[in-house]
């Protein structure tokens, strides 16, 4: 009798701490499920005070692009705009290497973001390059996650100029697997006239299929007026 009774106080205890267990758990999924949609929606008021603040500052500079004064406006953009896609690339790369699991829409989210700060950053590039005869080139690279095999390789060989070029060469990777949801890679791809991946637009010129390494180093140096930035 003493014996029963042991056990079933034992299984008792066994269902309270299973009870806490799976209640702790419940817990724990409605704190961290909170948690993301208040950090997403701060990310996205965020995002809307930035957009704000890039309209102003197009149309700042486009008062200032007559009296030649613009160009200190368009260094401190640049400036902002490379610290911005420096953090993007960073959170982007911490999500894709986590081992706990992330949602797809907060992946694509991140996406996204990093997207648009590239863009950004390629827009005030060209005006800089425009107002300030700025000595720098730049690249679109447009590439693709799921249909693009060879597009690791390309982008190899670009980051091997990069780190040889450093801040003469802008490279702005365009993923073309967000176009779905953005729709600027559409209108992008209908202006250089994308038709496969890996494409480059290297100034406004449309070379398609990877490029290797000795020609794409003929496309990039004979782009700058100073002939020798290639070979220092």
């Amino acid at each position: 009798m003493v014996r029963r009774d042991f056990d079933k106080s034992r299984y008792i205890i066994v269902g309270i701490i299973t009870f806490l267990i799976f209640g702790l758990g419940i817990t724990l999924g409605i704190i961290v499920t909170s948690a993301k949609v208040s950090s997403s929606e701060s990310l996205r008021k965020m995002q809307e005070i930035d957009f704000k603040e890039l309209q102003f500052q197009y149309l700042f500079m486009s008062t200032l692009e007559k009296s030649g004064s613009g160009c200190n406006v368009l260094r401190i953009a640049l400036d902002k705009s490379v610290n911005d896609l420096a953090k993007s690339l960073k959170t982007l790369s911490s999500y894709k290497e986590k081992s706990m699991p992330t949602s797809d829409n907060e992946i694509r989210m991140i996406e996204r973001n990093y997207l648009l700060d590239n863009l950004k950053y390629w827009l005030f590039a060209q005006e800089s390059k425009k107002t300030c005869n700025l000595d720098i080139v730049s690249i679109l690279y447009f590439y693709s996650e799921k249909n693009c095999p060879a597009c690791s390789d390309q982008g190899v060989i670009l980051t091997y100029y990069k780190q040889l070029l450093q801040d003469k060469l802008l490279v702005f990777p365009i993923n073309a697997d967000l176009e779905e949801t953005d729709p600027i890679i559409t209108i992008l791809r209908s202006r250089y006239n994308i038709t496969e991946y890996s494409s480059l637009v290297i100034e406004d010129e449309t070379h398609s299929g990877v490029i290797q390494k000795d020609e794409l180093e003929q496309l990039i140096c004979q782009r700058y007026k100073n002939k020798s930035t290639c070979y220092t």
